[in-house]
């Protein structure tokens, strides 16, 4: 087999109801390059390493696994950056974990040939659907043709309109020391590098499917579900953008500021500081607010004690209503 093009980075974990659809996105893939998929199961504890062993022999290949013994997320080692990165032969780099899927055979071609075609972009994404543990679909879609987004869209609006399940990027970026992709290497800060260079090219074609909240162990309902490690992952995401601002030398200073503020608005909603939050200095979020978490707001300003009392359920119901919305 020659050299892949591009190679595909799959890490798992208990993701046993899934996989196989995940494997399956790939396995269909129709390029006139040759690509790999490496595979990493984290110690599932379910049947996840048994189904990526029938797909290894089947696809000897293609399916490159590595099965680990023990946990290393548990331990906080980067998966990438220690086991995946330093096996990587592709010129590019493709994603998807293991409990979200492709839905189009022609994906990896069309991204390799926009890529190609774009010298002056890192990173290419495109259009695909959040799939809620409800089973409601919401396709998430910004273009109706291929547009370079720039860095500034990427701060702002945390790259949610770019599934991480839809990036393909040069492998040269894997390369890259900033102190910001450092501190924190997940996905957001990956699509910030990503953008840097000449912004991150998207397609508007709808080409995979991106489970939220798939499952207890997935990175949704670890954090979106609980308040207090909500207000931490903020806290983070404000950190990440200093550091970004200093690694630019404030070049996107004006939109990391504002950026900032709303992180920062995000964190005084999931205190109950409700006060606070009606701060003239803030009205214009305020305004951005829906009807009940404004009428929550002022119950909070004219009846601080009770409030106070009710917030912690009152996050935990708006919490659990968006995991199954």
């Amino acid at each position: 087999m020659n050299e892949p093009l591009v190679s595909i980075i799959c890490n798992t974990y208990n993701h046993g109801p899934y996989i196989r659809q995940t494997l399956d996105g790939i396995v269909m893939q129709k390029t006139d390059f040759p690509f790999e998929a490496l595979v990493h199961d984290d110690a599932s504890t379910d049947n996840t390493a048994d189904i990526i062993r029938e797909y290894e022999e089947k696809y000897p290949e293609l399916i490159k696994p590595i099965y680990q013994t023990e946990n290393q997320y548990s331990r906080h080692i980067k998966i990438n950056v220690n086991f995946q990165y330093p096996r990587v032969k592709g010129r590019y780099i493709a994603l998807c974990e293991g409990d979200d899927f492709w839905t189009d055979p022609n994906k990896l071609q069309k991204q390799v040939e926009a890529l190609e075609a774009h010298p002056e972009v890192d990173m290419c994404a495109h259009a695909s659907t959040f799939l809620y543990p409800s089973g409601r679909e919401l396709v998430i879609t910004k273009f109706s043709e291929p547009t370079i987004v720039p860095t500034e869209d990427i701060i702002l609006h945390g790259g949610l309109f770019v599934s991480t399940c839809s990036i393909l990027f040069r492998k040269t970026l894997r390369d890259q020391k900033w102190r910001f992709y450092e501190f924190w290497s997940y996905d957001q800060s990956l699509k910030l590098l990503g953008s840097l260079r000449g912004g991150i090219l998207c397609l508007p074609d709808n080409m995979a499917t991106y489970r939220f909240m798939s499952g207890p162990d997935s990175w949704t309902s670890r954090i979106l579900k609980d308040s207090e490690k909500e207000i931490a992952h903020t806290k983070k995401r404000i950190q990440l953008l200093e550091y970004l601002d200093e690694d630019t030398n404030g070049k996107y200073k004006e939109t990391i500021d504002t950026a900032k503020r709303e992180l920062t608005y995000k964190i005084l909603w999931y205190e109950g500081d409700y006060r606070a939050m009606r701060q003239k200095k803030y009205a214009d979020l305020f305004r951005k607010l829906n009807p009940k978490k404004k009428a929550l707001v002022y119950a909070g300003v004219a009846f601080p004690g009770l409030t106070k009392f009710l917030h912690k359920g009152l996050i935990n119901k708006y919490l659990k209503g968006r995991m199954h919305r």
